[in-house]
């Protein structure tokens, strides 16, 4: 199964890539100028992202030859869009990077609400349970978003699934080294950080700190999501034999379907040969 689609879907998964790549970087861009701070940032980056390729996806999809589809997938070949499945995983990335996000948010929240409720035993244990339950379920949907991911990407990553998933986790460190680069050229987040730890360093080493431990901070989803692509792949056979099994009833129930509705049938004409004689066609006796 190769890597490359052939023809026009090729040129649309190009085109698909290109236009996720722009988007993400011109939306992480605006960000960063509109001093659009927290998760929020991220998270309209990974729209961003996935987005067009959603749509270069959703179109190349409808334009295929359904018997041509159902004949590939019965001879085992998915026809992958490897371009668009890498952008779709970036964005999955991107989404882990929210939810990791959001838990950071709420520790720092739960040391807080301790810190200001020292004088109440059962009120630090009231933000404790709470907010430790928050951590979990948001860690839980940040790597068990990227392990789907990872696993639903395998099936479209040609023969090379574990070296595409790699290569997605990198151009999404890239993406998000550039993002918060605009974010230290053009705010002042490495000052504030400095002045929250406590930090007595030039501005430029904190914003080399920003620059590289963003993306290291979402590491761990790069082994989810290889592990999801472990087990996509274990299912690859089920996978595309029930992906064949869909499309061959759905075809069969268009066609036997009727498409049109018949033509209304013209008032029946008498036979000929019953109709009586005329009296011009009647013998004199």
């Amino acid at each position: 199964m190769s890597d490359k689609p052939a023809g026009l879907e090729f040129n649309r998964s190009v085109a698909g890539v290109v236009l996720s790549v722009a988007s993400a970087l011109v939306v992480g861009s605006l960000c960063a100028w509109g001093n659009v701070e927290g998760p929020a940032q991220p998270a309209l980056i990974a729209a961003a992202a996935a987005l067009p390729a959603a749509i270069a996806y959703d179109v190349g999809r409808r334009k295929r030859d359904p018997h041509r589809r159902l004949e590939q997938l019965r001879r085992g070949d998915l026809a992958p869009a490897v371009g668009l499945t890498t952008m779709l995983l970036v964005a999955a990335f991107f989404g882990a990077l929210v939810f990791i996000g959001l838990a950071g948010a709420a520790a720092a929240e739960l040391v807080t609400g301790a810190m200001l409720a020292a004088d109440s035993q059962s009120t630090v244990d009231a933000y404790f349970t709470w907010f430790m339950v928050a951590i979990v379920v948001l860690y839980f949907v940040a790597y068990g978003g990227t392990f789907w991911a990872g696993a639903r990407a395998s099936h479209y990553f040609g023969d090379h699934p574990y070296l595409w998933t790699f290569r997605s986790w990198l151009v999404f460190a890239g993406m998000t080294m550039l993002w918060t680069l605009v974010n230290v050229l053009t705010a002042d987040g490495p000052t504030q950080l400095a002045a929250s730890l406590q930090l007595e360093m030039p501005y430029w080493v904190v914003g080399t700190i920003a620059v590289v431990g963003t993306p290291l901070t979402v590491l761990p989803s790069l082994g989810f999501a290889m592990l999801g692509t472990r087990i996509g792949r274990a299912r690859q056979t089920k996978y595309i034999h029930a992906k064949a099994e869909r499309l061959g009833r759905r075809l069969e129930r268009n066609e036997s379907s009727p498409t049109t509705l018949p033509a209304a049938s013209a008032s029946p004409q008498p036979d000929p040969a019953l109709a009586p004689p005329r009296a011009e066609d009647r013998r004199p006796d």
